[in-house]
């Protein structure tokens, strides 16, 4: 959609909705976005960044089928995100109405690729840090030394790789 058509669409903000309002705009090679609320083939979307992520609010009159969803993701959202409806815990479940739909952006460009290569590079970081730590520990040199220190940062170290084994890979690694 461009501006035009965007703004063509765009409602007032109630006075509800201005407390968590953040202001956006941006272009890419699919159209114009911005955040706002918007009456668009006669449902209400709201559009904002919240903690720095983009969220769809689409409310209707009835419930709203795959290819009305996947058209309000297209038309109101970036190209470049990646968006998903969620559905928490039931106690966690919060609603306006039965008809109201929300798209959450679960990751921007790159973001889960950047994630993954920095948690396997602090484990190799880490891996590296106990081979040093046993190799000192282990070296007849510092037989003589007091090594407790050396000894606790080792056992930490450890503890730290451990954590991110069971976190973050597979036990048959």
């Amino acid at each position: 959609m461009d501006k035009n058509q965007l703004e063509k669409c765009r409602l007032p903000l109630p006075e509800t909705l201005k407390k968590i309002f953040f202001q956006h705009e941006e272009d890419d090679e699919r159209g114009h976005y911005a955040t706002g609320l918007f009456r668009y083939k006669g449902k209400n979307v709201f559009v904002n960044i919240e903690e720095g992520k983009w969220h769809l609010s689409a409310d209707a009159r009835r419930t709203l089928g795959y290819y009305e969803l996947k058209e309000l993701r297209y038309q109101f959202l970036p190209n470049h995100l990646s968006v998903a409806q969620i559905f928490p815990p039931r106690e966690e479940f919060v609603n306006v109405n039965e008809n109201c739909f929300h798209l959450y952006e679960i990751a921007a460009d790159g973001e889960i690729e950047a994630a993954a290569e920095s948690i396997v590079a602090f484990r190799l970081g880490v891996e590296r840090a106990v081979n040093a730590l046993q190799a000192a520990v282990g070296n007849p040199k510092n037989a003589d030394k007091d090594m407790d220190y050396t000894k606790g940062k080792l056992v930490a170290y450890k503890e730290v790789l451990r954590i991110m084994e069971e976190l973050f890979f597979s036990k048959s690694e």
